[in-house]
């Protein structure tokens, strides 16, 4: 039998009824997008926004109108140079009268020259620009340089020493060969410069004794200067062991770069039994200064752009 209205407990399904729909039409209020246009400028097109419920994530649709572009609306992304050449065309072939070249210097073991050529434009009231678009030239550091600047070259072990010095005599310059400004230096300090010829003698062996004590058997060439310690060292005819006060190396600071001139100085100490030798290269840093400094320079004339020690705003 079909249920009579007049049977129904009064106002029960009319009140359910009508807290459902309130619920449906709350849900479909709350959870509608709309698009709000906000007028910032009555000159230009309005800006149009969505207002989404809270709790709801927001999504750009920027990418997906990105899709039908025919071009993108600018340039971006960091060019990476392998040689400074390469770094010098590219920046040539993108730059503008505002490209800014920044040299990021300030890590020795990692310098960089990075340009950024969309800049902000020059001056107080210059327009900002978004900055993304570059390129980064990373110097590669020599190996040579490497060799002569590691730690591990004082406190050598005579076959340290030894095998050290035949893997890289070529770098040693023969005195007759330096230049007025190592000389002077040299001449400042005190050191009389060997040649290749007796540092390979150096290196391959001459009996050093102590009185009344074998220090060890290594091969050494007489030099220009006696070192005097506690002992009285000499070499196996019995004579003061003289040994030379240093050398001078010729080395790029980064790979296929210009070779600079640097003294080393020598020095050995013989104890318990045993020799070990120093080699400390002098006027490192000096050197790796005017190595940058003669690059970043040579950059700045072939691209005649502005050129800064330091890094661009992130």
């Amino acid at each position: 039998m079909e249920s009579k209205a007049e049977d129904q407990v009064p106002g029960t399904t009319t009140v359910q009824q009508s807290e459902a729909d309130a619920l449906v039409r709350a849900a479909l209020k709350f959870a509608e997008v709309q698009t709000v246009e906000l007028i910032t400028d009555p000159e230009f097109e309005p800006e149009k926004v969505l207002v989404v419920p809270a709790g709801r994530t927001v999504v750009s649709l920027k990418k997906f109108v990105d899709e039908y572009l025919e071009a993108p609306e600018r340039k971006e992304g960091t060019s990476d140079l392998t040689t400074i050449d390469s770094f010098v065309t590219q920046v040539n072939r993108s730059k503008d009268k505002d490209t800014v070249i920044f040299a990021d210097v300030a890590d020795r073991k990692a310098p960089k020259l990075i340009a950024v050529f969309d800049y902000n434009l020059a001056g107080p009231t210059g327009a900002a620009r978004f900055g993304r678009h570059k390129a980064r030239y990373r110097y590669p550091v020599s190996e040579e340089w490497k060799a002569w600047t590691q730690k591990n070259l004082e406190g050598m072990t005579q076959v340290d020493f030894a095998e050290f010095l035949e893997a890289r005599i070529f770098d040693v310059l023969d005195p007759a060969g330096i230049g007025k400004t190592l000389t002077g230096f040299c001449a400042q300090l005190g050191i009389t410069l060997a040649s290749p010829q007796r540092l390979m003698e150096l290196s391959r062996g001459l009996a050093v004794h102590a009185d009344h004590q074998l220090v060890q058997n290594i091969n050494i060439g007489s030099g220009e200067m006696q070192i005097a310690f506690s002992e009285n060292h000499k070499d196996a005819s019995g004579a003061p062991l003289k040994i030379p006060g240093g050398f001078a190396i010729a080395i790029p600071v980064f790979l296929n770069g210009p070779p600079y001139q640097l003294p080393v100085r020598l020095r050995y100490r013989a104890k318990d039994g045993a020799v070990r030798w120093y080699l400390q290269p002098q006027r490192v840093d000096a050197v790796w200064d005017d190595a940058i400094n003669e690059s970043v320079g040579a950059v700045a004339t072939k691209t005649d752009l502005v050129t800064l020690f330091g890094t661009p705003e992130a």
